[in-house]
C-alpha cells in the first residue's frame, strides 16, 4: 500500500462512499482505481480489435429453417445441469 495525501472533491468522495458500500474512504477510492484501471484495460482492448464487416461470411452456409425451433428437452436439461446430450 502506498500512503498519499490527496485533495478531493468531497461530495464526490461521499457519493463513491455511498455507491460502493465500502466503510472507509480509502476502501472506496480503492474500489474507484480499480474498476477504473479494469475499464481502461478493457477499452485498450476493444481498440485493438479489428472490425469485421457485416457479411463477412456471406454465402458460406445457410441457417436452416428449424434454426429458431425450440431445442429437444435433453439439449434444454443438459444446459441446466442434467444428464449428458450424448446419453453416455
Amino acid at each position: 500500500m502506498k500512503r498519499a495525501n490527496l485533495v478531493l472533491d468531497e461530495q464526490l468522495l461521499e457519493e463513491t462512499l455511498r455507491l460502493s458500500g465500502e466503510r472507509t474512504y480509502s476502501k472506496a477510492v480503492d474500489r474507484a482505481l480499480s474498476e477504473f484501471v479494469r475499464r481502461a484495460k478493457a477499452g485498450r482492448i476493444l481498440e485493438l480489435a479489428v472490425p469485421r464487416p457485416i457479411g463477412l461470411a456471406r454465402g458460406q452456409f445457410t441457417v436452416p429453417d428449424s434454426f429458431l425451433d425450440p431445442l429437444p428437452d435433453d439439449v434444454i436439461e443438459s444446459f441446466e445441469g442434467g444428464g449428458d446430450p450424448s446419453g453416455k
